[in-house]
């Protein structure tokens, strides 16, 4: 630990804006955590970047929590203490709002990239906006031909129809029933809304599905 920074290797040389992104992380979190910030009371915490790759999720989220830290207290502690007034009430509610949504958007939209490339695919932001930025994911042929297929066999009113089961669509047993092939193929463990236990029971690796993420707005469509 070395001014309220925690690195933990190995990072690849395959990795290399990561690395860049998370040093500069680090760089100013030392400045911070070791800078002396006249504010009359004490308050000290540490904030830790992992020397990570992108792909260990964990890792990311402690990140974006720890940046959050770090961003709010350097503006109470740092560059917007003497803001007062008016102008600085309106200015730090900007900035709270500001550093909390793009501190937890954007660890959130690397797990999406990570989980894309594992599988053999990609993901693009294409757009900034809000309250979430547009991407596009491109997943493998055998992937999006079972979503599609799967999808093709109901029409719009038959995914809207309501099963005997409260809560349930048909299409949350249709989806479940194209995703247990391809979870069954890898060999884990699965724990399916609709269908229960399922897969390699002894495999380290469990999966919990929700056919369709939300199920209500599914069934507005």
């Amino acid at each position: 630990m070395v001014g309220g920074i925690m690195l933990r290797g190995p990072l690849f040389s395959q990795y290399r804006p990561a690395a860049a992104f998370i040093g500069i992380l680090a760089s100013a979190a030392a400045a911070y955590a070791a800078g002396d910030f006249d504010t009359g009371t004490v308050h000290e915490r540490s904030y830790e970047f992992h020397l990570t790759t992108p792909y260990e999720l964990g890792d990311i989220a402690d990140a974006g929590v720890s940046l959050n830290r770090l961003l709010i207290d350097a503006w109470y502690r740092g560059f917007g203490a003497p803001v007062r007034g008016t102008s600085g009430s309106i200015l730090e509610g900007f900035w709270n709002f500001f550093v909390t949504f793009n501190t937890s958007q954007w660890p959130h939209e690397l797990g999406h990239w990570a989980r894309a490339r594992q599988l053999g695919g990609d993901f693009r932001v294409t757009s900034y906006g809000f309250p979430a930025p547009i991407a596009e994911m491109d997943l493998p042929h055998h992937i999006t031909e079972t979503h599609r297929d799967a999808l093709a066999s109901l029409t719009g009113a038959e995914r809207r129809a309501r099963t005997a089961t409260p809560g349930q669509y048909a299409l949350d047993l249709v989806v479940d029933a194209a995703v247990l092939p391809l979870l069954h193929g890898a060999g884990v463990a699965v724990v399916s809304e609709e269908s229960g236990w399922s897969g390699d029971r002894s495999s380290p690796i469990t999966v919990v599905v929700d056919p369709v993420d939300g199920s209500t707005n599914c069934s507005r469509e």
